[in-house]
Parts: structure tokens; C-alpha cells; sequence
């Protein structure tokens, strides 16, 4: 049967192409819908609980310290907890953010260092892509077995490896560094692509989008030989060494118990943004438009995926009828030597087969293109293969229908007469 039906769809194969061209332009939609919902909510999945809570999202400056330990929210943005008290009845308890360490390099050279630090309850929320190490391991692990802080490294036109050890100085006031010597040990390697939590816009607050920065970001138009390195630490080894550290310039997220209600929220929300004189926005508004964000890509799409869809099925289901139709005295032949009608759709099947196996191939072909010409890489998941396998079945189921009532039993019995 296999052969047989090989030796039909070469004998068409001018016909089949077309729709198999069709068929590769809908599994490329599809493929592109599927990757860009899916790379938008990768984002989105670290900051659900908290966009399902009550919380306001804040952008900073970089201008409120933190001494030593004394790093809670009261100290970061009013200094006086009788006024956020007061503010605040129902006092906001968490903070995700990124800080920046007052770490200097002890041996001053060509290379550009920048330190940033997060609090467990951030390093916890989303882990970026990394080279070499794991990023939760290396943030919760404390010192290292050397006495040193465990850092993750992202080098610019620099060479270090796991193991190296970085000589730093310590501030231990804004206009003080200590004397004495601090080591960092290098545990992780972070990709230059990779996203880190704490981004900033100068735009304000969007959507989830705004709470992450590329890493590349930090190396801003580097002069191309210029040597940078990114070094994230833990915050507790910050506090721990009473180094002084500042809020980065970034948006951050202060959540609240859940017995506040949302119109609380919103009114310290605007207290907020009226005591800090910045950007601040509710969590719920900022779910709303990155749920918004996350389906645009679909909005903009499924109109052309069903368009194409529909249009490629009818011409699958008309071009499968008028080859059985052109082949039919064939089929008549295969009947009175022995096949069933039932075999001779059979037949029909593997060719949609076929035409279904080259269309796949195609769209592995327009993927690829598409890839490197918009830089991006389209990873295939459970949700976009089932997407594409109904695609294919439909198509296979559709494209039989008109041959099984064509290949009949009596209807071949009628051509040979």
C-alpha cells in the first residue's frame, strides 16, 4: 500500500506541493503564536503570585542608603517609622528589588566592576539563564568553604572561571571604605543574554516586563575593548559584613497582608507616589496589561492562523477529490486485483501523509530562516506540537472524506462497467 501510495503522490506531486506549502505556513503561524506567548509568560510565571495578591509597584532612583543592616522598607524610603506608621496602617512587609553594593575593586586596573546584591526573597522569585552554576545554589549556599562570598559572574571581553577570587574593599559609610580586605569567589557564570530581575524604565510602569533588565544591559555602548564585569552576591552577605549598600535605580514591588482590601492598595499606592515623587502603580492594573501583553501576539496572529487554516483545509480537501477523481480507473484496477475499498483510502491516507511529512519539513526550513533573520530561537513545547499534531490530523481526517465516498465498493464497480 505504502508503495503504491509513494508512486501516486510522486505522479501528483505538482499538485500536492501547493498545499503542502500551505500546510508549512500554518504550522509556522502557529509555531510563532505558541513561542511568543510562552517566551512572554516565562516572565509573567515568577511574578504571578504576586500580581494575584495586593501589592504596588514602585520605581526608585537609586537615592535612599541602607546602612548596614538596617535594610527594611521603613529605612528605604522614609527613614522614620513613625511616619510610615502613620502612613501605613497596614505596613508593607516585603521588598523585591536589587541594591547596589559599595564594593571597590582592591587593585585598581582597566576593568570596570558593578556589584548587585538580592534579598532571598528576590534571588527566589526567578532564575536566569546561566552558563555555568546554579543560581539559587550559589545565592542560599553563605560563604564559601574559603571564607569568601559566593558571587555570579557576567564578563565582558573578561576571562574568569569558577574558583577565581576577587580582592574587594568594603564601605562601611557612604564616604568611608575600610581598610581591610574582602575576598569574593567567583561560583556561577551568567549568561550575557539573560534577563535579572530589577530592571528599570524611564518610561514608568508597564507591565511585568519592567521588572527585568538584560544583562547586557549593564555593559551600555561599551567601548569594544573595555573590560566589565557583572558581580551578583547575596544581600545577607552584604548586611552580614555590615557593607553599605544603596536601593539600584530599578522598579521594585512592596506587597501587603492579605486582609487589606484593594481599596487600600490603591490609596497607599498614591501615598506612595506622592511622598517618594516617582512612579507607582497598583499590581492588579500592572497584571492587567501583562496578561494584555502575553495575548497580543495571539490577537495579532490567530485572525491570519484561521484564515490560513481554513483556506489551506479546503484546498486539501478539493485536491485529494480531484486526484482520486483523476485517478479513479487506477483505483477500479486495484479493486478487481484484490484491494478493498477500504485499501484503496488507505492509499489516499499516506498521501495526505506524505504531503503532510513534506509541509513539516518546510516548516522546519521557514523556521530556521526565520530565526536568523529576527535573531530569535523558536523552542519547540507540549502545547505547540499538540497544536500542530490537530492541525495535521484534521487535515489528514478532512482530505478523506471525499475519496472514502468516491472509492466505494459500488462506485468502483461503476467505472469498470
Amino acid at each position: 500500500m505504502l508503495k503504491i501510495a509513494w508512486k501516486r503522490f510522486v505522479s501528483s506531486f505538482h499538485i500536492h506541493i501547493f498545499v503542502a506549502v500551505q500546510m508549512s505556513i500554518v504550522l509556522s503561524v502557529c509555531l510563532i503564536m505558541i513561542f511568543s506567548v510562552f517566551s512572554r509568560f516565562e516572565y509573567y510565571l515568577p511574578l504571578k503570585d504576586i500580581m494575584n495578591g495586593n501589592a504596588s509597584a514602585v520605581q526608585l532612583n537609586g537615592v535612599y542608603q541602607i546602612p548596614g543592616t538596617n535594610n527594611s522598607v521603613s529605612k528605604i524610603l522614609f527613614r522614620d517609622i513613625d511616619k510610615l506608621s502613620k502612613t501605613f496602617p497596614d505596613k508593607a512587609h516585603t521588598w523585591y528589588t536589587r541594591y547596589d553594593p559599595l564594593i571597590i575593586p582592591a587593585e585598581r586596573n582597566d576593568q570596570k566592576c558593578i556589584f548587585i546584591s538580592y534579598t532571598e526573597n528576590t534571588y527566589l522569585l526567578y532564575e536566569p539563564k546561566m552558563k555555568q552554576g546554579k543560581w539559587y545554589d550559589i545565592l542560599s549556599s553563605g560563604m564559601t568553604e574559603s571564607g569568601n562570598i559566593p558571587v555570579i559572574v557576567c564578563p565582558h571581553n573578561v576571562n574568569y572561571k569558577i574558583g577565581d577570587t576577587l580582592e574587594v574593599k568594603k564601605a562601611v559609610t557612604y564616604d568611608e571604605v575600610d581598610p581591610s580586605a574582602v575576598y569574593l569567589e567567583i561560583c556561577g557564570i551568567l549568561d550575557e543574554k539573560a534577563m535579572l530581575f530589577g530592571g528599570y524604565s524611564g518610561n514608568g510602569l508597564h507591565n511585568h516586563t519592567s521588572f527585568y533588565s538584560l544583562a547586557e544591559d549593564f555593559f551600555a555602548d561599551p567601548d569594544p575593548d573595555k573590560k566589565i564585569a557583572l558581580f551578583i552576591l547575596p544581600q545577607e552577605a552584604v548586611d552580614s559584613l555590615d557593607i553599605v549598600a544603596e536601593v539600584a535605580q530599578c522598579n521594585g514591588i512592596i506587597t501587603y497582608g492579605n486582609d487589606i482590601s484593594q481599596e487600600q492598595v490603591v490609596i497607599n499606592t498614591e501615598r506612595l507616589q506622592n511622598m517618594i515623587r516617582l512612579p507607582a502603580e497598583n499590581i492588579a492594573s500592572i497584571k492587567d496589561f501583562s496578561l494584555l501583553y502575553i495575548m497580543q501576539q495571539v490577537y495579532a496572529l490567530l485572525p491570519l492562523f484561521i484564515c490560513i487554516a481554513v483556506l489551506t483545509l479546503i484546498s486539501s480537501i478539493c485536491t485529494s477529490a480531484v486526484i482520486t477523481k483523476k485517478n479513479i480507473r487506477s483505483y477500479a484496477i486495484f479493486h478487481i486485483c484484490g484491494a478493498t475499498s477500504g485499501k484503496c483510502v488507505l492509499i489516499c491516507i499516506f498521501q495526505t501523509m506524505f504531503v503532510s511529512l513534506i509541509s513539516s519539513l518546510l516548516t522546519v526550513c521557514i523556521i530556521i530562516i526565520i530565526s536568523n533573520i529576527m535573531d530569535f530561537s523558536v523552542i519547540l513545547n507540549q502545547y505547540s506540537v499538540l497544536l500542530c499534531g490537530i492541525v495535521i490530523t484534521l487535515h489528514i481526517l478532512l482530505s478523506s472524506i471525499l475519496p472514502f465516498n468516491m472509492l466505494k465498493s459500488n462506485s468502483l464497480k461503476n467505472v469498470l462497467q
